[in-house]
């Protein structure tokens, strides 16, 4: 290994776990408990889906909550990544659909990445720092401000920098 920080380092290792035939109401209220923004659906120990916090309030938006089961709004399209990935490489699957990785080994689940694991990584993290400033920018719609440091999901170039729209109309 060359000291870069991997995505095992970064991850978060427990998560929140549910069946395809949880009710979404159990989910939310398993949600708030846990402080969780995610559950990982799982059909035994394998990961089958993932349904974020977007996808419930969704559900309590339409009205169907009460009756929904956790396969009816479950994201199926699920990216993972190996553990010994580094943490630059991983940022750059990030998009704007994207907000999560799960961090398998083989079949195993061993956690999940989220984006703000990744922002949360030490700065001065030796290799980390030197492979961020060495690395070509995936540059999206969405990610830090330059001007203020802010997450956002608008992103534009102006003056060079990548600002979020507060930052660009000063």
């Amino acid at each position: 290994m060359d000291g870069s920080v991997t995505v095992r380092d970064a991850m978060t290792r427990t998560y929140v776990g549910v069946t395809e035939g949880d009710t979404l109401a159990g989910t939310a209220a398993l949600l708030v408990e846990e402080d969780a923004t995610c559950a990982v659906v799982l059909r035994g120990r394998e990961p089958v889906g993932v349904v974020g916090q977007g996808d419930v309030l969704a559900a309590y938006v339409r009205g169907d909550a009460e009756r929904a089961t956790v396969s009816d709004v479950m994201n199926t399209d699920v990216e993972t990544v190996p553990p010994d990935t580094s943490v630059v490489a991983a940022s750059n699957r990030f998009s704007g659909s994207v907000h999560r990785l799960l961090v398998t080994d083989g079949d195993e689940l061993l956690g999940v990445l989220t984006e703000r694991d990744i922002l949360t990584v030490p700065q001065g993290s030796g290799s980390f720092d030197d492979e961020m400033r060495t690395s070509t920018p995936n540059y999206g719609e969405q990610g830090i401000c330059e001007g203020c440091g802010t997450l956002t999901r608008s992103l534009a170039v102006a003056d060079g920098l990548a600002l979020c729209a507060d930052c660009r109309d000063t």
